[in-house]
């Protein structure tokens, strides 16, 4: 059997088949190519927009976590934008505000508000023939001569809220009438450390701390009897510019086993002291270190009950009972004259319709004395090489009581500083066993209450090198407004 011939194409048709294909490889080379190179061109691109992206959201990070605690940011020094990291400054990376080796964040303070006390007279010691201790600042009035002891809270010298030259007579706000019958207050969770919390309410039992940290939540406080720091312990008044062992929200929430209502109410805290009541703070032993600090107290202007507690951090109910039931002024004949007290409101209440008792810690002859006729209502004292430190920041009215320093030598830092003004029957500071330098100041300061601050964010490393910046403005409460936001 013959083989089946094999078919040939002709010359031609392979010719054809090689140009086509020739023109193939060169439409893919002019269509491919460019999508390759397109498409690396995009790869390079993505990674310098995600750099970027990574780089601009370091910043604000940066500048997010300075902002989480603005109680913090707001205690911090700040220095000018030109030292903000300077080895001088002390901010260089170690102590950035916030971020990581890659972002430093510094603040510049850029402006500063300070609180307005209406123009009113600094402090007032009311009952006849006091001096004004060492330690006084600031327009003092003083009872002239024992015929004029009522003179000061006429209509000329004194007024229920801070007006220009007067001595300030606040009324008092409407008692929180929650009964606490706890005296040793409320354990927090162990995480917050050896820490103890107190809501607002009456307390008619006596308050004796001894160790650890106590936290007394925001609002208006009513006692009866004393309260007594005595030894190591550190106590914060009321949240605000300086914190304590926890907070306002943290003792309501995590408190354990709390009371069925808080009570807390404005920022920061009122003692008044009705009855036995008074604080007594005492220090003994070398190395003891006591810390007591009333915050600024802040209430909303609309809420009439309470808002005669605003910049008072201590008060006491005055006048006197003369029968059971029936309160009248407090009225010692050439000595001491206190008109009663009333509650604030829309229509001013009387102290027995608000459950309220006048104080009987009265400064009347002999004064400065624990025996006899008088006891302070403030008592201080600081013994041999301990540190004592007691700072109130608000207003002081105890006008039929007085304040008592005594000390042996304290260590250096000791002090009693009432910033707010006082005022009171009378103020002393007593030398003690050993004489040592003044530790009690006596003044009206004007703090800073807001600060206007720049806070920038820069990356240190590669590039491009972002920057943020942030205007805010930080109360010493915490609370804060954003002015402005920027990218570079």
């Amino acid at each position: 059997m013959m083989p089946k011939p094999v078919s040939r194409r002709p010359d031609s048709d392979r010719g054809s088949a090689l140009v086509i294909m020739l023109v193939v490889v060169m439409l893919a080379a002019l269509v491919v190519v460019p999508m390759l190179e397109f498409g690396a061109a995009m790869l390079r691109f993505e990674r310098v927009t995600s750099n970027k992206s990574a780089r601009i959201e370091a910043v604000k990070g940066a500048l997010r976590v300075a902002m989480a605690d603005p109680a913090s940011l707001y205690q911090r020094s700040c220095p000018s934008y030109s030292q903000m990291w300077t080895a001088s400054s002390g901010l260089e990376l170690a102590d950035t505000l916030a971020g990581s080796d890659a972002v430093r964040t510094g603040c510049e303070l850029i402006g500063t508000a300070t609180a307005d006390f209406g123009g009113r007279l600094a402090n007032a010691l009311i009952a006849a023939g006091v001096t004004a201790p060492e330690g006084t600042q600031g327009a003092t009035y003083l009872t002239p001569d024992p015929a004029s002891i009522s003179t000061w809270f006429d209509s000329d010298h004194a007024a229920d809220t801070p007006s220009e030259g007067k001595i300030w007579l606040p009324q008092l706000p409407a008692r929180t009438m929650i009964e606490r019958p706890e005296v040793t207050g409320w354990a927090m969770p162990s995480d917050y450390g050896n820490c103890r919390v107190f809501f607002p309410g009456t307390y008619r039992a006596p308050i004796t701390l001894t160790s650890g940290r106590v936290y007394f939540a925001s609002g208006t406080y009513y006692f009866e009897a004393p309260i007594t720091v005595d030894g190591e312990v550190e106590v914060v008044v009321g949240e605000g510019a300086t914190p304590g062992c926890a907070s306002d929200q943290e003792a309501a929430f995590d408190a354990l086993a709390p009371p069925a209502e808080h009570g807390i109410n404005g920022l920061g805290a009122t003692f008044v002291l009705g009855g036995a009541a008074r604080l007594v703070l005492s220090t003994s032993g070398a190395d003891v270190e006591q810390t007591v600090v009333f915050n600024q107290r802040y209430v909303a202007r609309d809420d009439v009950s309470l808002r005669s507690s605003h910049r008072v951090s201590i008060m006491t109910v005055n006048g006197e009972l003369t029968t059971p039931a029936t309160p009248a002024d407090l009225y010692r004949a050439g000595d001491l004259h206190v008109p009663l007290s009333t509650v604030a409101g829309t229509t001013p209440g009387s102290i027995t319709a608000h459950g309220y008792r006048p104080s009987t810690r009265l400064a009347i002859a002999p004064r400065y004395v624990d025996y006899g006729g008088s006891e302070p209502v403030i008592k201080i004292s600081y013994g041999y090489q301990s540190l004592g430190v007691l700072r109130v920041a608000g207003y002081v009215a105890i006008p039929q009581g007085f304040i008592s320093l005594s000390k042996s030598l304290p260590r250096s830092g000791s002090l009693a500083a009432f910033d707010g003004g006082v005022l009171a029957a009378a103020a002393v500071e007593q030398p003690g066993v050993v004489k040592s330098p003044s530790v009690m100041t006596i003044s009206l300061q004007a703090p800073v209450v807001q600060k206007t601050l720049l806070l920038t964010a820069v990356t240190t490393s590669g590039a491009p090198q972002t920057v943020s910046r942030l205007k805010v403005q930080v109360n010493a409460n915490g609370a804060f407004e954003v002015n402005s936001w920027t990218l570079e």
